[in-house]
């Protein structure tokens, strides 16, 4: 039976403590979510679909089947959505309308996990950008040094070896790295969030370099664009010496200019 947790009523109280270490159900969760978000020109839609049910009921049972107070409002103006949705449709949108609702009950149960929970969020998510990084790496290595493995993968222009993809034209010479996803301009998108949380919460500058150098593998111009703000920001905003930092950002700034608008020309 579903309850509702108690924990965010009457007086304030301190804040509980995260469980210690990684989450692996919530980062199998997460991991599941990110191909639903842009792998499913790969992956079977309905199958991923279906495992991630699968996750979000393991993880409301992990919870004992409790809804933290904190979601009450969320869950309500979805439930509406929905019904007003179903009101409006035509028999053609009802998968689409099925999907929608599934995207955004899926975020609602797993910031419920969270809250109810206490995990590691930071730690667990943590191990899954570093999955991302890892595989994007590796997938790039076999794509520029062994394509010869890789096969068409449908009607996207895509190829695929296991569950490594790529594509057979190249930019500079170079293949453009795309990790899990079916082109670089998605894959962009979680390095760069890979590279603000390394820079800026967990401080692994390691990572962070990783993070930057995977981006410009992909070639993207708007990846690029918002890795290097997010370096402005730490440059100026978090470290000190600025004096040493302008005359590194005066160097970097015009080899930057001339990549992007080779980029923007060339490839998109």
């Amino acid at each position: 039976m579903t309850t509702i947790d108690s924990s965010f009523q009457g007086l304030p109280q301190a804040p509980p403590q995260a469980t210690p270490g990684v989450d692996w159900l919530l980062l199998c969760s997460l991991l599941v979510v990110i191909l639903l978000s842009g792998a499913v020109q790969y992956f079977d839609i309905y199958m991923l679909a279906g495992v991630n049910v699968g996750l979000q009921l393991a993880l409301l049972a992990k919870a004992h089947f409790r809804i933290s107070r904190a979601i009450g409002l969320a869950a309500l103006v979805i439930y509406i959505y929905l019904f007003y949705s179903l009101l409006l449709h035509h028999p053609s949108d009802l998968i689409f309308i099925g999907f929608r609702f599934h995207d955004i009950l899926t975020a609602l149960l797993v910031l419920n996990y969270i809250l109810v929970r206490r995990p590691n969020i930071g730690r667990t998510l943590e191990i899954t950008l570093m999955i991302l990084i890892v595989h994007g790496f590796v997938n790039w290595v076999l794509v520029t040094f062994a394509f010869g493995l890789f096969s068409k993968d449908g009607s996207i222009a895509s190829y695929k070896f296991l569950i490594f993809f790529g594509r057979a034209e190249t930019a500079f010479g170079i293949h453009r790295s795309q990790g899990l996803f079916w082109e670089p301009g998605v894959y962009q998108i979680y390095l760069n969030v890979a590279l603000h949380y390394f820079l800026f919460y967990a401080k692994r500058n390691f990572w962070a370099v990783l993070s930057f150098v995977g981006l410009v593998l992909t070639i993207s111009t708007t990846g690029i664009v918002l890795a290097s703000m997010q370096l402005l920001v730490f440059l100026f905003g978090v470290r000190q010496k600025l004096s040493i930092k302008v005359l590194k950002i005066m160097i970097f700034l015009p080899f930057l200019v001339i990549f992007l608008s080779f980029t923007q020309t060339v490839v998109e």
